[in-house]
């Protein structure tokens, strides 16, 4: 069974002369002389005028949403994209699972057309309808 108390003293007979040990270099000690030429690192002083900004903690909730509204925004568009170029076509007889989805894709991208880009565009019809067209016409042509 162990001891907890050690057997070790440190109450010697010996005359131990202790403030000569404690005043000895140790395995780490500068030289003498050395050390008023070196300076640890934390002991400098940086005056350089550059004022560091602090870090903004942002919150992680609005590029979440804003990811989620582009994300929407992309997929309204390529659908309006792909039903515009006829690449998805409203089929009401669909009668498979893949075709059916196809025909509500297509539904969706007609709705995003007549209810979100048909107003923009009358927003603007004259250059930004134009270019609208034309965009629309290109996105059309790359999904064929």
């Amino acid at each position: 069974m162990l001891s907890a108390v050690s057997g070790v003293s440190f109450r010697g007979t010996e005359n131990a002369d202790f403030q000569r040990l404690v005043e000895s270099e140790g395995k780490f000690a500068n030289p003498a002389g050395a050390g008023a030429a070196q300076q640890p690192a934390e002991d400098t002083v940086d005056l350089s005028t550059k004022v560091e900004e602090p870090k903004k903690k942002g919150g992680k909730a609005g590029k979440i949403i804003g990811g989620l509204v582009a994300a929407v925004v992309i997929g309204g568009l390529a659908l309006f994209g792909l039903k515009r170029g006829d690449v998805l076509k409203i089929n009401p007889e669909a009668t498979g699972i893949v075709e059916k989805a196809t025909s509500k894709l297509a539904e969706a991208g007609e709705w995003i057309g007549t209810k979100m880009i048909d107003p923009l565009m009358n927003l603007f019809k004259k250059k930004g309808a134009d270019v609208a067209e034309d965009i629309a016409d290109t996105a059309a042509n790359a999904a064929k």
